[in-house]
């Protein structure tokens, strides 16, 4: 970078020696009116004149101190530094503000503290057992699945229960032989279903005769998280 400032600036007092000699040359052709012959002898003596003053010129640039040019360029780099940390923090700040915040939403089934707590008996029940028509109390028909989508729980178990739970209860089924805890919903009643009844709640199977249809299974507990709709 300095040498090649150096070459520059020598380059161009060059040039404007050579400029500044060509005027007055034809400044006195003008004025004077005459022809001016100048011998070879003046000529060299100008020419070493300025080769002189080129070479006295180059040796001022060549002695001038790396302390005074690397600073200066020392400058510019920094600036270009900052000038792109600027960008990128920028560039941050945008991405920051269009990233939208992820909330991670809770598992309702495992966070949600229940309303209330009971133990009592589970039981069994197919769509095709005696006396039903395969449609809930609820109006639901059950001929074709186990499950009820809910709005706020998705895909659940469905139940039947005491008439103390209303219709649409959700139910948190857990201590149950070779079953992981579960979620389920109030759709049905029963004439067996009941406190001071054979069972208190009654799982729905696809059919009477599912092998793994439950029999009446004691000390499970029933958590309500949600009463009704």
């Amino acid at each position: 970078m300095k040498k090649m400032a150096a070459k520059l600036i020598t380059i161009s007092s060059q040039i404007l020696v050579v400029c500044l000699f060509l005027i007055v040359l034809f400044n006195n052709n003008t004025k004077q009116s005459k022809t001016i012959i100048v011998d070879n002898n003046n000529f060299n003596k100008m020419a070493d004149s300025v080769s002189s003053l080129f070479k006295e010129e180059e040796m001022i640039l060549d002695s001038v101190d790396d302390s005074i040019i690397d600073p200066l360029l020392d400058e510019d780099d920094v600036v270009v530094e900052q000038e792109e940390e600027e960008k990128e923090e920028v560039v941050t700040e945008v991405e920051d503000e269009i990233s939208p915040t992820v909330e991670e939403t809770p598992n309702l089934s495992i966070d949600k503290e229940p309303i209330s707590v009971v133990t009592g008996n589970l039981t069994g029940y197919g769509p095709d057992c005696n006396g039903c028509s395969g449609i809930t109390n609820s109006g639901y028909d059950v001929s074709n699945t186990i499950y009820y989508n809910d709005h706020e729980y998705g895909d659940v178990r469905i139940l039947a229960a005491d008439p103390s739970f209303p219709l649409y209860s959700i139910i948190r089924v857990s201590n149950v032989p070779n079953l992981d805890s579960f979620i389920a919903i109030v759709l049905d009643r029963g004439g067996n279903v009941g406190y001071g009844k054979g069972t208190l709640f009654d799982l729905l199977f696809a059919t009477e005769k599912d092998p793994n249809i439950l029999s009446l299974t004691e000390n499970v507990t029933f958590e309500l998280l949600r009463s009704g709709k």
